[in-house]
């Protein structure tokens, strides 16, 4: 098959579409399939690209990646913390993308069999769908989140045109578009069961689960050496935004520490809330400390500092259905998980057996099992378990097989 490939994010840029579409890539390529992906300059999560990395990669040229696929970059626009900058960047990313289609597969030979968007918003859909009607090919919607779910719940119109008359009606107005355009995509793929079952409920029959997956030897097996008893370690490794809901984490972390817990939670990242936390822990003079983010290699050695591993999402209905890469990565490391999770996400701590869950918001409840858990480090044990769920759920070898097979019955 000839896969083409629109996304928002890619390597050499990190983050988890990015690890997720590095390991889909070197396997659809290993199968003999040729992928091709439009994506634009390098510039998450900065928003901005340096004049390096911008002689490297250059819009409109054909490149060679790692994983034996071909990649377009198209344009980009530099963006900020705010939503309405980002919206901004998918647009132009998005109609590059088609422009970019357009250029390098018109003609006898050259024309895709399907066309894959992974959506992060809007913009990407329509890209996809205008690719597809361009080339007359099959369209693959591939939702990595619960989209247009989180429009509602985070509130995201009504955040962009505050005190404007008619931002509600507009934000439903825009999650009935999304859900007519899941609708007459030719197939929808989410990364989780409960998600996929939301969407058929919707009247969206074409759609299936491929979940995230983790790649386990790269971070598994690197462990530092014992250190006192007496200090206890928590850490976040991922993006600092508003969906994760941190500030929960901080003053769980001043809660541990009125109970008589030596902790130190270590927040290591970026994103559009890392100013505001980090106000945050300097009014509650909270045992915090803050990294920036760290380079693949540097995982094992940040994991290795910690006794649990925080995975958090804020209590929003469609986080429910979500369930963050970041799990699938922390479980294969086989630490122990602060799960605050609902729904799928804290089915699969609790059913696994990786960690302990606390509802969403409680900081007193994650403050208190941190207590507990410095108290009797027993129940920090959970590699066997994670590491076992992971291999049996999440390993990218079977991920891609499937999501070749739907593919090929697709074409």
């Amino acid at each position: 098959m000839k896969i083409l490939l629109v996304t928002n994010y890619y390597e050499p840029e990190v983050g988890a579409p990015q690890r997720r579409w590095a390991n889909l890539a070197q396997r659809f390529t290993a199968a003999g399939h040729q992928l091709c992906v439009l994506a634009p300059v390098p510039h998450y999560p900065s928003g901005t690209a340096s004049e390096s990395t911008l002689r490297a990669h250059p819009v409109g040229r054909l490149k060679n990646g790692n994983h034996g696929e071909t990649i377009v970059r198209v344009p980009f626009r530099e963006y900020s913390e705010s939503m309405a900058s980002l919206l901004l960047d998918q647009g132009v990313n998005s109609a590059g993308s088609v422009a970019q289609a357009a250029r390098w597969f018109s003609g006898t030979g050259r024309r895709p069999d399907v066309v894959i968007a992974s959506i992060p918003g809007l913009p990407t859909m329509l890209a996809g769908q205008a690719i597809a009607r361009l080339f007359r090919i099959p369209l693959v919607a591939e939702m990595r989140d619960a989209w247009p779910d989180l429009i509602s719940d985070g509130g995201l119109l009504r955040g962009l045109m505050r005190g404007v008359p008619g931002a509600e009606r507009l934000e439903g107005a825009m999650m009935s578009f999304f859900t007519w355009l899941q609708r007459h995509s030719s197939l929808v793929v989410t990364t989780t069961e409960s998600f996929a079952g939301a969407l058929r409920s919707r009247g969206i029959a074409q759609t299936v689960a491929v979940r995230n997956g983790s790649e386990v030897p790269a971070v598994a097996d690197h462990r530092e050496a014992p250190r006192s008893p007496d200090e206890f370690h928590a850490l976040y490794l991922g993006t600092v935004g508003r969906s994760q809901d941190l500030d929960t984490a901080v003053r769980a972390a001043c809660r541990a520490a009125d109970l008589g817990t030596p902790i130190t939670l270590r927040i290591v990242g970026a994103g559009a809330s890392s100013a505001e936390l980090r106000r945050l822990a300097n009014e509650l003079n909270a045992p915090v400390e803050f990294s920036p983010p760290v380079e693949p290699e540097e995982l094992s050695r940040a994991y290795a500092w910690a006794d649990t591993h925080i995975v958090s999402l804020r209590d929003w209905p469609a986080f429910g259905m979500t369930v963050p890469s970041k799990l699938y990565e922390v479980m294969g490391t086989g630490h122990h998980v602060s799960g605050v999770l609902t729904g799928e996400a804290a089915q699969i701590v609790n059913a696994a057996r990786a960690g302990d869950v606390v509802t969403p918001g409680d900081h007193r409840a994650l403050g208190d099992l941190w207590a507990k858990l410095h108290a009797d480090r027993s129940r920090l044990a959970a590699d066997r378990h994670g590491r076992a769920w992971i291999a049996a759920h999440a390993d990218y070898d079977a991920l891609a097989s499937r999501y070749l097979n739907i593919l090929e019955e697709l074409v």
